[in-house]
């Protein structure tokens, strides 16, 4: 049997992520979680709340930090341990950020102190225990005949437990030098203080992290129809595209990004690109500092108006103009200039990354002028276990043609969707029958799409917008044409869209549920989460060669 995410037979790696994803509950680990994996109790922690457990994984230290001193105060609550003034001291003495004072530096003295601290507060709890999950189904690959199951443990007879004894851990855990494994260890003490009130301990919980509360990870909504149902010469054309949505976020160098830093080896030299780079006369070049720090105060003061300082740093950034741009402004970039980071695809976190044999990322980089209606772009594959020594500090170009060219960093949550070809790419006979289709068969009365079902189809059943792995490509910009391999002529496969909106429209029928609301002043663009802009709003997407990746790759504007 194949995997239908790769339409090739599992491999032992994709057999590991496979039982991996189940493992944390339905979404791969981030690189934070992973770090902390082995020296936490963060696997028992997804099986109480999954939800909670990525979003610390995702939160900043102080966030974290937060989650870590809260926990650890409602344990202690919880047990009727705050009349004591050694835990009073010690929760006073973590809160504003110094070691734990004496017993709580030794384990063993500070249960002594707690076995002679009389009285000790007599509150029991159930023990608890998490809610059943589904058990773990390992994929049917031809070489078994009887698939194995996981089952859930069986719940054992629960038992009672002292509180005091489970809630002091839970002081010891907030104070990890770490921040994530501080907030992960401080509540999963506490879930064990709260016993079969554990429930209540999670509400508190979250409302240390109110925006990521209200934020899970993007899901695509439902087609509003099953496109092979109605047109079943659709079915073997689908495919598995791997939805993106990028969130501004702070990445690393181990995490899956677009425009984040790259997992770059400090001996290999940077790209370059040897130009020509060309001023329009008109959009005036960007420093990529000057663009980041434009971006920052905007972001500061969205909802509300400039200050006057921030007013008078964007005047200095972007200085009025009078167009066109002068000769003296507008001279070109001569000699070659840095790329910059544009995507960094772990096959760990991708679904369907289709990396050449012994690679495991994919990094993406462009040059950020046009070459001639686009940027430039160099792709890299490597082994990330082969990177142990990292460039710290890349170099940046001189400037950017224009402002969305510089990627926001962003942090990825994938999710794959199966797509349709646009019914430009679909035979004369398949493209009447869509056309065809009974209007009042596919749209509300009133829809802009009663008068265009072939729309309707591209919209709504075809292919997603935004970026996204693989898939079927969008066409607008240009009609579809052939994309022979230039080095050995195979038809080449669409890797990577680079996307400059993530819906297309106000009602767009594939905009994810998850997503914050336009209007909140805290949040960011949902509709343009990286910046990026290709021309007046096209997709810029990559082709590789599916015999070998290596071969040179196409770019098209769609």
């Amino acid at each position: 049997m194949y995997n239908p995410a790769t339409n090739k037979e599992w491999t032992a790696e994709e057999l590991r992520l496979h039982y991996e994803r189940w493992e944390w509950g339905g979404r791969l680990p981030s690189a934070a979680l992973r770090h902390v994996q082995g020296a936490s109790n963060v696997l028992g922690l997804v099986r109480f709340d999954r939800d909670l457990v990525h979003t610390l994984g995702a939160a900043g230290p102080e966030v974290q930090r937060a989650v870590a001193l809260l926990a650890a105060r409602l344990a202690c609550e919880e047990a009727g341990l705050t009349d004591k003034l050694w835990v009073a001291r010690a929760l006073t003495e973590l809160t504003e950020g110094r070691p734990l004072p004496p017993p709580f530096d030794d384990a063993d003295q500070m249960r002594n102190t707690l076995r002679s601290d009389f009285p000790i507060p007599k509150r029991s709890a159930l023990m608890a225990w998490p809610p059943e999950r589904p058990p773990y189904c390992p994929p049917d690959t031809g070489r078994h005949t009887v698939s194995v199951v996981l089952p859930n443990p069986t719940p054992p007879a629960l038992g009672e437990i002292s509180q005091p004894h489970f809630a002091l851990p839970a002081v010891i855990a907030a104070a990890d030098p770490t921040p994530l494994k501080a907030a992960l260890d401080a509540v999963w003490h506490a879930i064990a203080t709260y016993g079969e009130h554990y429930p209540e301990l999670l509400r508190e919980i979250w409302s240390a992290c109110p925006e990521q509360a209200t934020s899970s990870a993007p899901v695509s909504p439902p087609r509003p129809y099953d496109a092979v149902a109605l047109f079943p010469q659709l079915a073997p054309l689908a495919r598995t595209a791997t939805r993106l949505h990028p969130r501004p976020g702070s990445p690393t160098p181990h995490d899956s990004s677009i425009g984040g830093p790259l997992l770059w080896p400090a001996d290999e030299p940077w790209p370059h690109c040897d130009g020509p780079h060309v001023v329009d006369g008109i959009n005036l070049p960007m420093a990529p500092a000057d663009l980041r720090s434009e971006r920052r105060i905007r972001a500061a003061s969205r909802g509300r108006s400039l200050t006057p300082q921030e007013r008078e740093s964007l005047d200095r950034i972007r200085p009025p103009q009078t167009y066109p741009v002068g000769p003296a402004v507008a001279t070109p970039y001569r000699g070659s200039i840095a790329m910059l980071p544009v995507a960094q695809l772990y096959a760990r976190d991708v679904p369907g990354l289709p990396t050449p044999e012994g690679a495991d990322l994919l990094q993406v980089l462009w040059c950020p002028f046009d070459h001639p209606i686009m940027p430039r772009t160099k792709l890299f594959w490597r082994s990330a276990v082969s990177v142990t020594d990292i460039l710290d500090t890349p170099p940046d170009p001189p400037a950017t043609q224009f402002d969305g060219y510089l990627p926001e960093p962003c942090l990825l949550n994938p999710e794959q969707v199966t797509e349709y070809p646009d019914h430009l790419e679909l035979s004369k006979e398949l493209q009447g029958q869509i056309e065809n289709w009974s209007p009042w068969e596919i749209a509300e009365e009133g829809s802009d799409y009663e008068a265009y079902p072939q729309g309707f189809y591209d919209n709504a059943l075809s292919a997603a917008p935004g970026w996204k792995l693989g898939g079927w490509p969008r066409w607008g910009a240009t009609d579809p044409r052939p994309r022979p391999c230039p080095e050995c002529g195979t038809e080449m496969d669409a890797l990577l869209t680079i996307a400059s909106f993530e819906r297309n429209g106000e009602d767009c029928p594939w905009f994810a549920h998850g997503e914050p609301d336009d209007q909140s002043p805290a949040s960011f663009d949902p509709v343009t989460p990286t910046e990026v802009q290709i021309g007046s709003g096209y997709d810029q997407q990559l082709y590789v060669c599916p015999a070998v990746p290596e071969h040179p790759h196409i770019e098209l504007m769609h």
